[in-house]
């Protein structure tokens, strides 16, 4: 769990790498070795002369607790954004297929490869791609896993589901763990990778999207009546702020009342 992290972690078979910036960005060569913010992990777990197919294949554990988000160039090129709270194990170098782990929210832009199918697995839910970009949000807290594909297509599976399900791009698939219930709708998927870019700009938008974007940036759940958040429209950008000044901000463009209690943000209407 990220929860007993405070910085990102890298943990490897020669042991783990912190990195103190918020935001990190680590790459694995297709030799297995390691590059953090552009500069070699002197820990590598491979020796630069090893020849590719004599890799050794070790498993990695990339911790990124609240706050942080990093980003992480697989060594078959396929690229993932990690966000805070989250955690993303996956194999130093690939061999016959390509499967990782993810517990919390990740981005992948996947490499395509029609040999090696790439598959993400997320507690009862398996993600499986050829080349795509989607997003993946499954926090063991939360009630939902989620998956918003933006191009390419993707197979959803596991013991949980009856039949596959195969997404198309714009398609939002839900399950909801407590009673095992699937479904698929159309959506704004953009929306639900906002949170990978560095700042947020909304320009006379919606606030039902703002919050789906909010959501995902703070990895907290937002509360707004429907009809309320579907009538509203603002125009801001979030940068560096914290959550608290994001909500005291609106509360001053916009005629709401706001909230905060553990993990999760209760808007309403002011009168």
């Amino acid at each position: 769990s990220a929860e007993a992290y405070e910085n990102i972690t890298l943990v490897t078979r020669e042991g783990s790498r912190e990195v103190y910036d918020d935001i990190a960005r680590i790459s694995l060569t297709p030799k297995g070795e390691i590059l953090i913010d552009g500069k070699e992990n002197e820990g590598a777990e491979t020796d630069r002369r090893t020849p590719r197919q004599e890799v050794r294949v070790h498993t990695s554990e990339l911790v990124v607790p609240k706050g942080k988000r990093a980003h992480l160039q697989l060594s078959d090129g396929t690229r993932v954004w990690i966000n805070s709270a989250s955690v993303l194990r996956f194999p130093s170098a690939f061999g016959d297929t390509r499967d990782v782990f993810v517990e919390g929210e990740a981005y992948f832009e996947v490499a395509k490869d029609a040999k090696k199918p790439f598959v993400v697995q997320a507690g009862e839910i398996d993600v499986e791609v050829l080349g795509t970009c989607f997003d993946l949000d499954s926090y063991s807290s939360g009630e939902l896993v989620e998956t918003a594909l933006l191009n390419g297509s993707v197979k959803i599976s596991g013991k949980a589901l009856k039949d596959p399900v195969y997404l198309k791009p714009d398609e939002l698939f839900r399950y909801r763990k407590s009673d095992q219930i699937a479904s698929v709708e159309e959506a704004k998927v953009g929306l639900y990778t906002d949170w990978i870019k560095d700042r947020l700009v909304f320009d006379n938008d919606c606030l039902a999207d703002i919050l789906i974007s909010m959501e995902g940036r703070y990895n907290m759940d937002i509360e707004c009546p429907k009809q309320f958040a579907a009538a509203t429209r603002l125009s801001f950008t979030i940068r560096q702020e914290s959550i608290e000044e994001v909500m005291e901000a609106m509360s001053l463009i916009a005629p709401i009342r706001y909230e905060i209690k553990k993990n999760k943000v209760y808007i309403t209407p002011r009168k």
